[in-house]
């Protein structure tokens, strides 16, 4: 990422994407009291703008939460209907769910996620991929190693196939849950971007970033 770009509004958000390089792992930080749905709309406009493929990885019912949330916010929501989701737990489907996967142990879910996802991606494209609810993932471990061993997914993944990842994570119930987890997982991430208000409205900042 270039580091001229540190700060920006919501306006600002494409450009945020257009400085993110293929293969990245992106961490989007928020907090329950912003409309993080706001920035979830915003790269898909944008990667299909760009004629990118999106698949979206669904943790407990997230993505409901924020197709409810862009209704809210007068986004339209349809946006949705096509995109491709792996859903992993959760019963509520939005988009064109290709594969339910239940929550089992980290290497189970990692073979069982290719398997569902690899046939409906386009080599030849560049893959964008909204990571949604990990930290739920992360809080339902039920031991330090299995968080470390959900930790590494993420590099799994990334060396399994090119894409770029936007993991969105509610960093207060992370913190709240498992206090240690974030730092690792800011670490794993080539660019940290947190999500807040700017002038009564929606705005972000880079805390860190590698290129």
């Amino acid at each position: 990422m270039n580091a001229n770009i540190l700060k920006g509004f919501i306006k600002n958000f494409p450009q945020l994407f257009e400085e993110v390089r293929e293969g990245e792992t992106v961490l989007i930080e928020y907090s329950p009291i912003i409309n993080s749905a706001v920035i979830l709309y915003e790269l898909i406009i944008w990667a299909k703008e760009n004629d990118y493929q999106v698949i979206i990885d669904d943790t407990l019912d997230t993505l409901p939460i924020y197709k409810i949330k862009m209704e809210l916010k007068g986004l339209d929501s349809e946006v949705l209907d096509g995109i491709k989701v792996v859903k992993i737990g959760g019963a509520l489907d939005v988009g064109d769910v290709i594969g339910h996967l239940a929550l089992k142990e980290p290497h189970i879910r990692i073979k069982e996620y290719l398997e569902v996802a690899l046939p409906h991606l386009d080599s030849e494209k560049r893959i964008i991929n909204p990571v949604l609810g990990f930290e739920k993932l992360l809080i339902l471990s039920e031991s330090p190693r299995e968080v470390f061993a959900t930790l590494s997914m993420i590099l799994s993944f990334t060396s399994s196939f090119q894409r770029t990842a936007f993991y969105f994570v509610n960093v207060n119930a992370l913190e709240e849950a498992i206090p240690w987890a974030l730092p690792l997982l800011e670490e794993i991430a080539t660019t940290v971007v947190e999500l807040g208000r700017v002038n009564n409205g929606l705005g972000f900042s880079v805390k860190s970033y590698e290129f």
